[in-house]
């Protein structure tokens, strides 16, 4: 059996240059995740305006396509550039109780659109679907919701549709005198 020379390497090192070390090297990965903080925090904002943005864009589509309300709103409603109820949506807003709340609701409606950003008609009446979509969990929408349970042809999203071409035109008048 044959040996072969091994090199032994010692490192002696003291207390002081040990803690020195940690130190170093806590410091510098301490920058290192503070430097990355902001990347981070930058990256994760950007991707919640992106995903912020798409389920908006998915709301747009709800309402802009969804066919069955479109055809009922044909029904309900009449087109004068922009359209506007006729005698059944009148009766509808009526009926639902729409009318009554309207009032007391009003304000609240406007400052939410006024969030939104309201820049043409069209967005008018899509911020006002949506403000009544925010407020949807409110007590005050009860009345809409009885009628609408009350009524399996007249949905809460239809009542929505067809009393957003009223806050529409109000809130347009308002706002643009």
């Amino acid at each position: 059996m044959t040996m072969t020379p091994e090199t032994n390497f010692t490192f002696i090192i003291n207390g002081y240059s040990t803690i020195a070390l940690a130190a170093a090297i806590f410091l510098s990965l301490l920058a290192i995740v503070w430097k990355g903080k902001k990347e981070i925090h930058d990256t994760i904002t950007e991707a919640l305006k992106e995903i912020k943005k798409e389920v908006k864009e998915l709301g747009d589509k709800f309402f802009s396509h969804d066919k069955e309300i479109h055809v009922l709103q044909k029904q309900y409603g009449e087109a004068h550039s922009p359209m506007r109820p006729n005698e059944k949506g009148s009766a509808l807003l009526e009926q639902s109780g729409f009318n009554e709340i309207y009032p007391e609701i009003r304000q609240r409606l406007f400052e939410i659109m006024d969030k939104e950003g309201t820049p043409t008609l069209y967005d008018a009446e899509k911020n006002a679907r949506e403000a009544l979509e925010d407020l949807r969990r409110d007590p005050v929408i009860n009345p809409l919701k009885n009628h609408a349970v009350n009524n399996p042809d007249e949905s809460l999203e239809l009542i929505f549709s067809v009393a957003a071409w009223v806050i529409r035109d109000d809130y347009w008048r308002e706002r643009n005198k």
